[in-house]
């Protein structure tokens, strides 16, 4: 279990006082323009992820990309490098 001051990361209290499982949620080539995009969020489904990015973006994703999910019980690392 990750904790932080007593809180554990790994799941969130739901709405009647069950504990959702939240994952990652990576998006490579995420709208592509003349390079590849990243996009990644921390939410309990799919759908929740993209509406989280949007709101972050502040308008509609054009282009997804492909998608990975890792549950937060394990290490996981992505990298972008810069370039044309």
């Amino acid at each position: 279990m990750t904790e932080r001051s007593g809180v554990n990361l790994t799941e969130m209290e739901g709405a009647y006082g069950n504990m959702v499982k939240l994952r990652l949620f990576v998006w490579n080539d995420y709208c592509t323009d003349y390079s590849s995009g990243l996009a990644f969020a921390i939410a309990r489904d799919e759908k929740e992820a993209r509406k989280l990015i949007e709101k972050e973006r502040g308008m509609p994703v054009y282009l997804w990309g492909d998608l990975s999910v890792y549950p937060l019980t394990e290490r996981h690392a992505e990298e972008v490098s810069g370039g044309v």
